[in-house]
């Protein structure tokens, strides 16, 4: 038994013909076992190629995250070396002492920062002077900065005897740069001599008190016993030059009221 056959009709000048008619899929047949491969095989590459392509996106995204969070390459911070740390040795003791916390209308801290950035502290005498700079700005005659050398001084100048001319000095209340005579020690040198209370000291061995600190007038009316030194004295109405002997003697103690 024969299956009709199958045909595309076609009509042209009216006759009608039947061509055979072939389907696409014999045209076209199945792919083979290795042509299917071939495609899976493709299929597959395709796929990690796009997995690869995430994957490669993701990580552009990270390094790009990455380089927003760093920013700008950091700068190693300088070590503080041990000059500054006795500069901010200074800097606390008066941050934590000072009775002025408004510290003459500036920032402490800021101060801070600024000397440390911009004062040269390569040896001990650039550290002197930058605190001396430093204290300064606070523009208080009370507020000194005394070497070690100056304080054991101090400190033996306060422990019950002195050797010296026997003066107690200030600063003149009125003008106040000048280096007055505050009250001569009873029976020292410079009251023997007939120094008193109110006197102007001009100068000091040739030294012009002008500008002078209380303490580097003290350090020079100040020496050896029997060393003498030569002051000159503005008293009220002429002025006066003499010269002083060192003597040891004995401060009077306090007691109180």
């Amino acid at each position: 038994m024969h299956s009709p056959s199958k045909c595309l009709h076609t009509t042209g000048r009216g006759q009608s013909h039947c061509r055979p008619f072939v389907p696409a899929t014999l045209l076209n047949p199945p792919s083979s076992r290795s042509s299917r491969r071939t495609a899976a095989a493709a299929l597959n590459q395709d796929q990690h190629h796009g997995v690869w392509e995430q994957v490669g996106l993701g990580l552009a995204a990270v390094a790009t995250a990455a380089a927003i969070a760093l920013g700008p390459a950091v700068q190693p911070v300088p070590a503080v070396t041990s000059e500054q740390l006795l500069f901010l040795e200074a800097w606390r003791a008066v941050d934590r002492a000072y009775v002025d916390k408004s510290f003459n209308g500036q920032s402490w801290f800021k101060m801070r920062e600024t000397y440390l950035k911009k004062e040269t502290m390569s040896n001990r005498g650039q550290t002197y002077d930058a605190i001396r700079k430093l204290l300064a700005t606070l523009d208080d005659p009370f507020t000194r900065f005394l070497e070690p050398s100056r304080l054991a001084a101090l400190r033996r100048g306060t422990a019950g005897s002195v050797t010296g001319v026997g003066l107690e000095i200030t600063y003149d209340g009125a003008a106040g740069s000048d280096i007055v005579v505050l009250t001569p020690t009873p029976g020292g040198p410079a009251d023997r001599a007939g120094v008193r209370a109110g006197d102007v000291i001009v100068s000091i061995d040739g030294t012009s008190t002008e500008g002078l600190s209380l303490y580097d007038a003290s350090d020079l009316l100040q020496g050896e016993a029997n060393s003498q030194v030569a002051v000159t004295l503005q008293h009220i109405s002429f002025l006066s030059r003499g010269a002083l002997l060192m003597a040891v003697f004995t401060l009077p103690s306090l007691t109180a009221a």
